[in-house]
């Protein structure tokens, strides 16, 4: 068995999605964005750049994410028409936005945890516009582009709020102007998201591999370990054997009769990979997932799976082959999806009341 091989924090993969999605998310701030001047004052534009950011946190993370939001802002600032203020408030509200969301997506894999996590994170960067607005970017701007006097600014509004002053402009614009503006905003890069997202999954996750030779390349590799395990505490330590060399984006097929004794291999599985809690069968739950020493564990059961739709609505395609984590599956054969190739197959067979043949297949 191979040696544990931690995931890099910077990788190419890592590197060039982020590259690639600033780059849109920056066109997107600097040329895609409209006024709604019957609704909002003019000095407000709907945009869409904070789409890219919530892709790339889902797919690689919450720190890719924000990295996203940081580095848009900085290559806007050299053209900002604000002193830099507006690019500096925009990434604050970004980072409320994608950080939130991007980390319960991480848990929370499936379409209700997409849903979940887009309100949560819009919600966060509404209370952040908030805040912004009344403690920084309003004042900075009266400061330093108006030198302190407020007559711009409220002309600026006037034709909204006819009676707006000084001692009542906080008042209309964040309850008319800063609240609801930021959370159309949000929905709509929300909904945005939710609904691009699944169809570019592949896509996010592309990994660089270097070609194999026309050797290698003609059968995949695959050592085969045949064990014997006389008691439950054998089958679990066979199985935190095997956890302790799972490498990210690796997947376990375990086969075995009810009761063989799958999920006590998993649950060895998950000590090796420094797993706290306690596992148990995700038969009901279909999928349950617990976080290792650097490692996510994605423990699927489909034994009791009727539809592709259950499987999809899991958000499987993403998490299957994610180098952030391990997928093990009972009862894989019940579920009609391509296998990757980089996985081990386990074999549980009953061979007495307290014997088992296990037997373990490595496929590279």
């Amino acid at each position: 068995m191979s040696t544990t091989k931690k995931q890099k924090f910077f990788s190419v993969e890592k590197i060039a999605v982020t590259g690639i999605l600033t780059a849109i998310s920056w066109v997107l701030y600097m040329y895609v964005k409209f006024p709604l001047p019957f609704i909002f004052p003019s000095f407000l534009d709907i945009q869409f750049s904070d789409m890219p950011a919530l892709l790339g946190g889902f797919a690689w993370g919450p720190w890719v994410g924000c990295a996203i939001v940081v580095l848009r802002g900085l290559l806007k600032m050299p053209f900002s028409g604000t002193a830099c203020v507006g690019e500096i408030a925009d990434i604050i509200i970004g980072i409320a936005l994608v950080l939130p969301a991007s980390l319960i997506y991480q848990k929370h894999k499936s379409k209700k945890g997409a849903i979940v996590s887009l309100l949560v994170g819009s919600a966060c960067a509404v209370l952040a516009s908030v805040a912004v607005n009344r403690f920084m970017l309003i004042p900075l701007y009266v400061k330093l582009l108006f030198n302190g006097s407020w007559e711009p600014l409220l002309g600026m509004v006037s034709g909204i709020y006819p009676d707006v002053t000084k001692e009542t402009f906080y008042s209309y614009y964040i309850l008319l102007a800063t609240i609801p503006f930021n959370a159309l905003r949000c929905f709509i890069c929300a909904l945005i998201t939710y609904f691009v997202y699944k169809p570019l999954s592949k896509a996010l996750h592309w990994e660089f591999k270097p070609k194999k030779s026309a050797k290698d390349a003609a059968q995949p590799k695959q050592v085969v370990n045949v064990y014997q395990s006389g008691s439950v505490d054998e089958t679990i330590a066979l199985g935190e054997t095997l956890g302790k060399t799972l490498q990210g984006g690796q997947t376990v097929l375990l086969s075995g009769d009810l009761g063989a004794g799958k999920t006590h291999f998993t649950k060895g599985i998950a000590l090796g990979m420094g797993v706290t809690e306690v596992v148990t069968s995700p038969t009901f739950a279909i999928h349950n997932v617990y976080q290792g020493a650097s490692l996510v564990l994605n423990h699927f059961d489909f034994y009791k799976v009727e539809s592709a739709e259950e499987i999809a609505n899991l958000g499987f395609d993403e998490i299957i082959g994610a180098t952030d984590g391990v997928c093990v599956m009972e009862w894989w054969q019940n579920v009609n999806q391509i296998v990757p190739a980089n996985c081990v197959e386990v074999v549980i067979e009953v061979v007495g009341e307290q014997s088992r043949k296990v037997t373990i297949t490595h496929w590279e």
